[in-house]
């Protein structure tokens, strides 16, 4: 079972943190555009700002605690405030000229976040509909983007015990002059999983557990490594009982990359570093996120459409982008309007699929030339 835990926009949703206590996301009214060109600069939301500033704080993101906590104090309670570029540095600048300049971090950071919620009016204004999706996704320079997606996913596939996995890759869509630009973001620890795929025995899990005590804790909420580890304290050391418990770490570890490489989880710090060093343009789509195939002895194999988590978080948290990998082309689904309509596998609303021999053949090359090899299973 596929499980997607979808970014939650921040244009919708970010919770207040305590340093700025009362932010609600910008409206039509507050949202701000930012003009890279303007001499003038950009003007700065207040409430956006200390939304912003709270969040560094907060998790002193990229060690910009200290200079986000200056620059809130500086600019409370300041009017006309306006982001400003000169001569390679970010500054401040209120309606009187008073001027507070900027770590490079910390303005690059604001900009992109000004970027993001410049986008709110015109999507609003103008929703981005399903034929403008369908229009460059069946397009040649679309199809090669959804293929490319595919491609990064192969890249970062994990082996364990003889079974491979192709991770889910997902993160926000935004639609600019017709274009589709995906977004991605990073929501499993690849280097944790790595090291995982080496532990073959109680030991390698007592070393993994110390190397990577807090992805371990992210990668097993259910505490099956910790369970393992307590009860081997009283392990006695008895040969005839070696094999059955290789067996029993070896199949937690087999479960824990299989549903980690097919999950992703975004902390709030990490969503809002994914937000900040991104450019942002053009209209707000919402998530998106891939369904990989399985790898099977000779061939691909789908996955199959939206699962029930990809429903729920769609009908809860808005429109979700899915593209399903097929060995012929694949599908996408636009996941929207729950409130409106139930989902049905057959509605043909929801789904457009595309096809092609040249992908068929373009993937079967794939297929033999990264995992047609001794060892590969069938998927299961």
């Amino acid at each position: 079972m596929r499980v997607m835990l979808t970014l939650i926009p921040l244009l919708l949703t970010l919770t207040p943190v305590a340093a700025a206590a009362g932010w609600t996301p910008p409206t039509l009214k507050i949202a701000v555009t930012l003009d890279k060109t303007s001499q003038a600069g950009a003007e700065v939301n207040g409430d956006v700002l200390a939304g912003f500033l709270g969040v560094i704080q907060m998790h002193d993101i990229a060690g910009l605690g200290g200079s986000a906590e200056e620059t809130a104090s500086w600019s409370a309670g300041r009017k006309g405030l306006r982001l400003m570029k000169i001569g390679g540095h970010f500054q401040l600048r209120d309606s009187n000229g008073n001027v507070r300049q900027l770590e490079s971090g910390l303005g690059s950071r604001l900009v992109h976040n000004l970027e993001y919620f410049g986008m709110t009016p015109e999507t609003l204004a103008h929703p981005v509909n399903r034929a403008e999706l369908d229009r460059f996704i069946i397009s040649s320079e679309g199809v090669e983007m959804v293929a490319n997606l595919f491609l990064q996913a192969f890249d970062g596939s994990l082996t364990y015990q003889g079974q491979t996995t192709i991770p889910e890759l997902g993160g926000e869509a935004t639609l600019a002059s017709g274009r589709l630009s995906l977004k991605q973001a990073m929501g499993r620890p690849l280097g944790a999983l790595t090291a995982l795929t080496q532990v073959r025995d109680i030991e390698g899990l007592r070393a993994f557990a110390a190397a990577y005590p807090a992805e371990m804790k992210t990668m097993d909420e259910e505490g099956v490594f910790a369970f393992i580890l307590e009860k081997s304290q009283f392990w006695d050391d008895n040969p005839a009982k070696e094999a059955a418990r290789k067996s029993i770490v070896r199949n937690a570890v087999s479960d824990r990359i299989f549903v980690s490489n097919y999950s992703w989880i975004l902390s709030r710090a990490d969503q809002f570093e994914f937000i900040s060093r991104n450019s942002w343009e053009g209209r707000f789509v919402g998530n998106w996120h891939i369904h990989p195939p399985m790898v099977g002895k000779s061939r691909f194999h789908t996955t199959g459409g939206p699962s029930h988590p990809d429903i729920v978080s769609a009908a809860a948290k808005g429109r979700s982008l899915l593209f399903v990998f097929q060995s012929d082309g694949f599908d996408f689904y636009d996941l929207v309007d729950f409130d409106q309509r139930p989902y049905s596998v057959s509605d043909p609303s929801f789904v457009t699929r595309f096809r092609s021999q040249a992908w068929e053949t373009r993937f079967a090359a794939e297929f033999t030339a990264r995992y047609a090899v001794p060892g590969a299973l069938a998927a299961h």
